[in-house]
């Protein structure tokens, strides 16, 4: 950007034109060479003139130039005659820009400096304030404003949200958070910023890994995290914005000071309406209480809470840590293990827990209702619960009344305008297109026109087969676009009373008797099924259904409600899953092998299914497809193994190159949902024992003990086994995985697991580091449950010479089977 110079301009001339032909250049250089001829009488004067343009040309076309914000915001700061219109100069245009059109600080600030103002720490407290409101950042102006001003650092939200997403653009942004003199003020603050939140449910992989890493550089930071998490926790959300902050606390290491500080938080956090928040809670207070920082009392009051929850995880979790702290307190003892009840102090260590029941989605009935979900949506809950509530009430709620929903809907969704970008995310495209044509006003839908019209040709083109985009998509999330775009192709012009695919259960599941009902209500009233969410309805069907439901759709003559005959007669379609090795990328980059799995449609499957069963793994190692895993389970809560499958590449990439951050939760899902486990969903835990992430391994561990008797521990063990000896996972990370595993409650199943892995990770000569920590757990596993017998490879091991960890393991265990 060039300096301005002074031009030598004619006092006489008339002022305005010129600045005028120089905006709509959209040159910074002309404006500013503008400014920096005229006298401050003359910018004054014109001022009212360039009000009046922002005015006129705000539905001209040359209004949408990227210049056009910087170009206005310089020439308010040039002109303004006070502080308050200067800041509205700033974002007087309106529209999203990045950083590669916004105003550069150093010509802003030229400009100001020339003029002297006096009012410059009014103006840039302005501006920091100014920042939350707009969809755009200005961070870097506002800050050079600031520093300009000579003000502290406003410890505003809306500049704290700016900071950070400015430090956190460059490549290694742990070390500029570390450097920069803004962090003590301005990240407590972000933690606890709505649209931080938003970005942690979008993108948190990388965001866990600044903040990981930085925490790993200075404890202080450590606890700050941690802090700003317990906070945004204790303040309670939907799943989707709890979940986040979850995982990025306990990708946090806790030092005994932060947990002596958030004592109070993590007892109050024990009554959380989350399951997972509780979870988090007791892991804290356990590891206070070996600290030393729970009082006698405390602790038994903590026992009795927690043992008289419904969830057997967090009982047995309670358990092991009672009897942990007993042994820690032997004056104590017999009073403490007086808490348990009979069973838990039997000598029979407990069994894995069945899968739980989902509980029931919860229907929106009223606009404010619905709002509420649109508005948590837009602000980046995208998760299936929020999603399918928000489509079911844009039909049954909002098609009732148009008007009301477009004077409630409509602004919420106007804001939120950047959503409109099929180039960058159709997901996001279609959910607003869908908004906007049925909750929002004729003008919003008229701008969701083009897109819905592409779409539109599209479908009638390819059918429900059809890529929505130009680039299509090859995960199943396909479907769940294409029920999106059906809302905002056919609701207009073909609406319907329901959609059948809408789930009863928040893990995905559709009960029949209920689309039967749905169905009924279709044919009495002459409606035809929209394609796609038939059969995604068809899809959510569990595995059995009582013979009153079969009877009652056997009753319904539409061709849907015969095909929902037929899916309760003959049960679900199920694909062959073959177990596959590729080879190393081409490259020579990543792991030297990955078990994937393929998938291979049963002939009697549907188009649409056979679309979705159909998964041809590259026979190299190469890229994963991306997806949203709980989507994925959503939309398949009776196919397992075929989300297993299709995230098997980012579950292991988690384990072998420390990637596929996005999949951390998947495994306690698919211990919810149903269908026949094989290979996929085997593989899929072993893979995860090694995950990279702390996360991602204790879904592992909720995984062992969440899946019921279908999950064939040996075959895992010996899936594990080849992995750990092949080198393609850290055996290390698992032993520590199955560890934690067994004391919670899972000694049997760790037992069986090591069992069948143990032969194939000690025939090295050399085994893997970390083998001996799996001996290790497999003896105590093994005393624990008073196993008899012997392990061939076991035994040989023990008969080397040597004293090595290895060795010394192996004899401990051997004896201990021996006995």
């Amino acid at each position: 950007m060039p300096t301005p110079t002074t031009n030598a301009v004619d006092q006489n001339f008339d002022d305005w034109p010129m600045l005028e032909a120089a905006l709509e250049r959209n040159s910074i250089e002309d404006v500013a060479g503008w400014l920096a001829g005229a006298a401050e009488a003359r910018r004054l004067a014109v001022f009212t003139h360039l009000v009046g343009y922002v005015r006129r040309n705000r539905e001209q076309p040359s209004w949408w130039h990227p210049r056009k914000p910087a170009v206005l915001a310089l020439a308010g700061l040039g002109c303004a005659p006070d502080a308050r219109r200067a800041t509205a100069a700033v974002f007087a245009h309106g529209a999203w820009r990045d950083g590669t059109y916004a105003l550069a600080p150093e010509v802003a600030i030229a400009v100001l400096r020339e003029r002297a103002v006096t009012w410059l720490p009014e103006l840039a407290a302005g501006v920091a304030a100014g920042l939350d409101a707009r969809p755009w950042d200005e961070w870097r102006l506002a800050d050079a404003l600031v520093r300009e001003a000579g003000l502290p650092v406003p410890a505003e939200p809306s500049f704290a949200i700016g900071w950070w997403r400015h430090v956190h653009r460059g490549e290694e942004p742990h070390l500029a958070l570390a450097a920069d003199p803004h962090r003590p003020v301005l990240l407590p603050l972000v933690l606890q910023h709505e649209q931080f939140g938003e970005e942690l449910a979008r993108g948190s992989a990388r965001i866990e890994d600044t903040l990981r890493r930085l925490a790993a550089a200075d404890p202080a930071a450590a606890a700050v995290v941690r802090s700003g998490c317990r906070v945004r926790l204790l303040l309670g959300g939907s799943p989707g914005a709890v979940r986040p902050f979850t995982r990025l606390h306990d990708a946090i290491p806790a030092e005994a000071g932060d947990l002596a500080a958030g004592l109070t938080d993590y007892l109050s956090l024990l009554h959380s309406a989350h399951s997972t928040v509780v979870g988090l809670a007791q892991r804290a207070l356990c590891a206070a209480d070996e600290a030393g920082l729970l009082e006698l009392d405390t602790l038994r009051d903590i026992t009795v809470t927690m043992l008289a929850r419904d969830e057997k995880k967090l009982r047995q979790a309670q358990q092991v840590w009672l009897r942990a702290a007993a042994r820690r307190r032997p004056a104590h003892r017999a009073e403490l293990l007086a808490l348990l009840d009979p069973p838990a102090i039997a000598t029979e260590p407990p069994q894995p827990a069945p899968a739980p029941q989902s509980a029931a989605l919860q229907r929106l009935t009223t606009i404010a209702e619905l709002a509420e979900e649109v508005a948590a949506l837009l602000h980046g809950d995208l998760t299936p619960v929020t999603l399918e509530r928000v489509m079911a009430g844009l039909v049954t709620v909002a098609a009732t009344d148009r008007p009301a929903a477009a004077r409630t809907l409509g602004p919420v969704v106007a804001r939120r305008r950047d959503w409109l970008n099929p180039g960058w995310d159709m997901d996001q495209t279609l959910i607003w297109c869908a908004l906007a044509v049925m909750g929002g006003s004729p003008g919003l839908a008229d701008e969701a026109k083009p897109v819905v019209a592409d779409v539109h040709r599209r479908m009638q083109a390819g059918g429900p087969l059809a890529p929505l985009h130009p680039h299509g998509n090859l995960t199943p999330t396909w479907l769940l676009q294409h029920r999106l775009a059906e809302l905002s192709v056919h609701g207009p012009v073909t609406p319907v009373p329901v959609l059948l695919a809408t789930p009863t259960e928040v893990n995905g599941h559709l009960d029949p008797a209920e689309l039967a009902a749905r169905l009924a209500r279709y044919e009495q009233a002459g409606h035809e099924p929209w394609p796609a969410d038939l059969a995604q309805a068809l899809l959510r069907l569990p595995r059995a259904a009582d013979p009153a439901t079969a009877t009652a759709a056997g009753r319904l003559r539409s061709p849907a409600g015969i095909a929902l005959a037929q899916r309760l007669r003959d049960g679900h379609p199920d694909p062959v899953t073959t177990r596959l090795v590729q080879a190393p990328g081409l490259w020579g980059t990543g792991p030297a092998a990955r078990g994937v799995v393929s998938l291979t449609p049963p002939a009697d499957a549907g188009p649409i299914e056979r679309r979705l069963f159909t998964l041809t793994p590259p026979q190299r190692v190469g890229h994963q497809p991306a997806g949203d895993p709980a989507t994925w389970v959503a939309m398949l809560p009776s196919h397992r193994e075929v989300v297993a499958a299709w995230s098997l590449p980012n579950i292991a990439a988690g384990a072998d190159s420390g990637a596929g951050g996005g999949v951390r939760l998947l495994l306690p899902m698919l211990a919810e949902i149903s269908g026949p486990i094989g290979p996929a969903v085997t593989l899929a835990v072993a893979y995860a024992l090694a995950a990279g992430h702390a996360v991602s391994r204790a879904a592992a561990v909720d995984a062992l003990i969440g899946f019921d008797a279908a999950l064939d521990r040996a075959a895992v063990g010996r899936e594990f086994g080849w992995l750990g000896a092949a080198g393609l996972v850290k055996v290390k990370r698992a032993a520590a995985t199955l560890n934690d595993a067994a004391r919670a409650g899972a000694v049997a199943g760790v037992w069986e697991l090591c069992r069948a892995a143990l032969p194939e990770l000690l025939r090295a000569e050399s085994p893997q580091p970390g083998v001996a920590d799996v001996v290790e757990v497999a003896c105590r596993c093994a005393v624990s449950l008073g196993v008899r017998g012997s392990i061939a490879m076991v035994d040989g091991t023990a008969a080397r010479g040597g004293s090595s960890r290895v060795v010394v393991e192996a004899r401990k265990l051997a004896a201990a089977l021996a006995r």
